[in-house]
């Protein structure tokens, strides 16, 4: 994974049992303005994914900003936005659990 632009300020680390564990928060000051707190949770989980892609390329703080604001008119998305529609870069992760 390449280092994100880190726009929004949103990246943190946190010390778990001894490892530095790299996240994301969608309450960073950067995100204050947005309404975050009103998006349903599945964009929600898009938003981070943007924020922890960010590379100015493929992920563009515009592309977040544009996603972040999502809550301000939620039924003019998809087919309903017309010229204004945008796609946006999901990047999964696949994860290993270690036991």
């Amino acid at each position: 994974m390449t280092s994100s632009m880190n726009s929004f300020g949103t990246k943190s680390n946190l010390d778990v049992s001894g490892r530095s564990l790299t996240f994301f928060s969608l309450q960073g000051e950067g995100l204050a303005t947005f309404g975050v707190e009103r998006l349903p949770f599945s964009i929600k989980v898009l938003l981070e994914n943007l924020l922890r892609n960010e590379d100015g390329v493929k992920v563009t703080a515009r592309d977040i900003e544009a996603l972040a604001r999502w809550a301000d008119a939620p039924s003019a998305h998809g087919e309903a936005a017309g010229d204004e529609a945008r796609e946006i870069a999901f990047t999964p992760r696949a994860f290993s659990c270690r036991t």
